[in-house]
């Protein structure tokens, strides 16, 4: 749920901003482990239908994202001012809506906002994970170190999503080319050569008869079924956009076969990877594993990190929640977690798990990689030498009959 809050910091200042939470109680908990006095808290009113439509058209790429934040990085690392550096990049950013954000931001720094409570009044820009990123930065002084990390956490996110999507472009032309020759096939082939068949009444075999008889719905019946397929995706885009919809949709993926292991150990990778680092941040517990569950972008793991965190404020231990979800974080997972809360190196230990899953995760899509092609291909030939079959037999058949 996402809620609009007011509240006073340490420094008696105002802060207006929203917050996502499981509920209003763990909204306040949250608010006031970072160290806010809650004024006012209410749910915020729901967005219109069209409000992810709009920010599909108007967002910030991860690659203008990671440019920005490399930069920032260098130019504090020179001693620059924060908000004569932001001022800076923001004349040298290409994307428009980055530009005025970069311009807002360091206005706000001037009149004597925080660089995290600034970056706080974008969340369609910067999410939770970056702001407090900042935000625990802020309190050690180590703001340099805190950018070139980002910077490195998403060069490496968008390097996965590149290589994940480059393994997926040649089979969807090849199934996208494949499903325009069948149509071509069924409603242009098909139709002249069933009139021969008629006339010289050539028995059909049972595929050919499937083929003829999509031919003919699509003919009669094309652009009704189009509408149709039109309203039907209109509205499961609508409820995919809600949270049930999405924590369905999420489910969903992680149920398909092979891909769902793959699916999965990238979730853990990115959750131990944020948790490690915000807890070695300074950032507590429960809001840090909060923070995490976002981080993994599905919401079935965050919403189980919210149940974590409420475990973890009710005084029970990471590991021990972590063990009620062996569909979701492997055992090895609940152990080394464990290791790290009885050593007291809990960040260092998240930091293994992150690594080791990382590893595992790339050389899995790997081998993903380099089968899907051939099985797509396989699978495709088959289809297309079933319909050339069906085709070419009830020609064969009328050649004999001749």
């Amino acid at each position: 749920m996402l809620f609009k809050y007011s509240a006073k910091n340490p420094e008696g200042k105002l802060e207006v901003g929203y917050i996502e939470s499981a509920n209003k109680e763990a909204a306040i908990s949250r608010l006031q482990t970072l160290g806010l006095y809650v004024l006012s808290l209410e749910e915020a009113g729901k967005k219109p239908w069209y409000h992810s439509l709009v920010l599909f058209f108007n967002r910030v790429k991860e690659k203008d994202k990671v440019i920005f934040t490399r930069q920032l990085s260098t130019l504090l690392s020179a001693h620059i001012a924060i908000d004569r550096a932001i001022n800076s990049l923001a004349n040298q950013t290409e994307n428009p809506i980055l530009r005025n954000a970069l311009k807002e931001i360091s206005s706000e720094i001037r009149e004597g906002f925080s660089f995290s409570q600034a970056l706080s009044h974008h969340p369609d820009i910067f999410d939770d994970f970056y702001v407090n990123m900042i935000r625990s930065a802020e309190i050690s002084g180590r703001i340099e170190e805190a950018t070139e990390y980002l910077a490195d956490y998403l060069e490496r996110q968008q390097s996965l999503k590149k290589r994940i999507l480059s393994s997926l472009i040649y089979p969807i032309f090849v199934i996208i080319l494949f499903f325009i020759v069948v149509i071509i096939a069924t409603v242009v082939i098909m139709p002249q050569l069933n009139q021969i068949f008629e006339e010289t009444k050539v028995p059909l075999p049972l595929m050919t008869r499937i083929f003829l008889g999509l031919g003919n719905l699509i003919i009669h019946w094309g652009w009704s079924i189009l509408i149709l397929l039109i309203i039907l995706a209109f509205l499961l885009w609508r409820y995919f956009q809600t949270e049930e919809g999405k924590t369905v949709l999420d489910e969903l993926k992680l149920k398909i076969p092979i891909i769902s292991r793959l699916l999965k150990k990238i979730y853990v990778t990115r959750f131990a990877e944020a948790s490690s680092v915000l807890i070695k941040g300074g950032i507590a517990m429960p809001t840090a594993l909060e923070m995490a569950g976002k981080v993994t972008a599905n919401y079935v793991y965050r919403n189980i990190a919210f149940e974590i965190a409420e475990g973890v404020r009710r005084g029970s231990n990471i590991s021990t929640n972590l063990g009620k979800y062996p569909d979701y974080f492997p055992p090895l997972v609940a152990e080394m977690v464990a290791v790290g809360e009885a050593s007291g190196n809990l960040d260092s230990l998240l930091r293994k798990i992150a690594d080791f899953y990382k590893e595992e995760t790339e050389m899995n899509l790997g081998i993903i990689s380099e089968l899907i092609q051939p099985v797509v291909i396989v699978i495709l030939a088959v289809s297309i030498g079933l319909l050339v079959a069906s085709i070419l037999f009830p020609i064969y058949n009328l050649i004999q009959s001749i």
